[in-house]
């Protein structure tokens, strides 16, 4: 049945020549651009008053201070890989900061040896401080200090 509702989104002659493997690779592609998911309609987001609004938006941009604030002070070397990890036990915004934007802000790393590094360290590259295990933290302080 998805089949036959799926080519009737695309030009017929697309349907036989392609098959029914690629008539419905396209139509999932076509409901995903469309903000859906094989026919069903994405959630709103919630409803903020103006006040709500503002206050998240002012939240937001602390915390992008905050980050950014960390980061440079790690470029300077005022302070420490190892202060950071334990900063972020305690700080929920630090602790949001990935791990690759941590260690590219480290002075002498660039973005190929952060990532190399990651990779021999099994550290995923979306990791973030907070979900770094005790082992990964032991890895990283042994690599970086």
């Amino acid at each position: 049945m998805e089949v036959a509702a799926c080519a009737s989104n695309i030009q017929r002659a697309d349907a036989l020549r392609f098959g029914r493997n690629l008539v419905l690779f396209r139509c999932r592609a076509a409901s995903s651009r469309a903000g859906t998911r094989y026919g069903e309609a994405m959630p709103n987001p919630p409803k903020l008053t103006a006040e709500q609004r503002q206050a998240a938006l002012e939240k937001a941009a602390a915390a992008r201070q905050v980050r950014s604030d960390v980061k440079n002070r790690l470029k300077m070397g005022t302070i420490t890989l190892q202060e950071l990890i334990e900063r972020a036990d305690n700080d929920e915004i630090v602790a949001k900061i990935k791990v690759l934007n941590v260690l590219q802000s480290l002075p002498g790393v660039g973005k190929v040896t952060a990532r190399r590094t990651m990779e021999d360290l099994g550290i995923a590259e979306s990791r973030r401080l907070s979900g770094l295990g005790p082992q990964q933290r032991k890895s990283l302080l042994e690599v970086f200090s």
